[in-house]
């Protein structure tokens, strides 16, 4: 006797939440081999999916896949309203990760971008304003190093000339 299609998609979220949520490459895989059923799951089973996917991804330094699946998510989570999730803050977790993706992936300006909306929509985002400090620094103009190493050499030279006066 065949199942019916609710007894299936009931079966795939029943199966996704025996798996551990810290187990990432399990998660992955999962998602990855039940990828098509998921599109068939309520709102909130299909998100809590996705959004755990993409958590995994992130954590198991899948950077470019979790901005490709971020996209997405975000804009979901735009059209159907949804700013909570489970408790958290969830547009400003994943806007978060997606900084911190490009940021690891070396893209410093769309990190930086992400980051000056995410401390518009929330100034007292501390982690934010950190990754933003990182960015910057890490994107600072080439005349700005090479002013600082000559403004380095220059000290060294002063400290030389002093120690042979003396």
């Amino acid at each position: 006797m065949a199942r019916s299609f609710d007894t299936y998609t009931e079966d795939i979220y029943s199966i996704f939440k025996e798996i551990d949520g810290t187990s990432y490459h399990d998660i992955i895989r999962f998602y990855e081999c039940n990828e098509a059923g998921l599109d068939h799951l309520d709102l909130n089973q299909s998100l809590e999916i996705s959004i755990t996917y993409a958590t995994a991804l992130f954590e198991v330094g899948r950077y470019e896949d979790f901005i490709t699946l971020s996209k997405d998510l975000l804009e979901a989570l735009i059209y159907f309203n949804i700013k909570y999730f489970h408790g958290e803050d969830i547009f400003n977790v994943l806007l978060f990760k997606k900084a911190a993706a490009h940021y690891q992936l070396l893209q410093l300006r769309q990190a930086e971008t992400i980051l000056w909306e995410l401390l518009k929509i929330n100034p007292h985002n501390s982690a934010a304003a950190y990754l933003l400090k990182k960015c910057r620094i890490r994107n600072e103009p080439l005349f700005l190093k090479r002013a600082k190493a000559m403004s380095i050499i220059l000290f060294l030279l002063a400290a030389s000339v002093i120690s042979i006066e003396l």
